[in-house]
């Protein structure tokens, strides 16, 4: 498989507004051409975070600098990297990740192994 497959089969499972509603401070809710809540990386007392209809993979918040896309939201709010929350997400959705990907280096393989078995050993110890 190759990597950019892999990050979109996990991004098409995960879609933005969905996982900001899961796991921000409130569902999300909609609004003429948006999506809006209240961020979850600061004090908000304004539903400042928001998610257009027109591009609906990105989100924004108009109160602090936050902003991107759901592996951006994941690997902020569980602090985290962009590698770390794709392997969070993968494995919440219950995607396989493979072993092997048919076009990157073996350093980057490594790191993924590494997000995996960490987040793997953190369920684990959760239980």
């Amino acid at each position: 498989m190759r990597f950019g497959e892999f990050v979109k089969q996990v991004a098409d499972a995960n879609p933005l507004v969905d996982t900001i509603s899961k796991y921000g401070r409130s569902p999300m809710s909609e609004y003429l051409d948006l999506w809006k809540t209240y961020c979850c990386f600061h004090r908000d007392s304004y539903a400042s975070l928001k998610v257009y209809k027109d591009s609906p993979n990105q989100f924004w918040c108009f109160s602090c600098p936050s902003n991107g896309d759901v592996f951006d939201f994941m690997a902020r709010l569980k602090k985290t990297t962009r590698l770390g929350a794709l392997i969070f997400l993968a494995i919440k959705s219950k995607i396989e990740i493979p072993e092997t990907f048919d076009d990157i280096d073996p350093v980057l393989e490594a790191r993924i192994l590494a997000a995996k078995e960490r987040f793997c050993r953190k369920k684990r110890s959760k239980k």
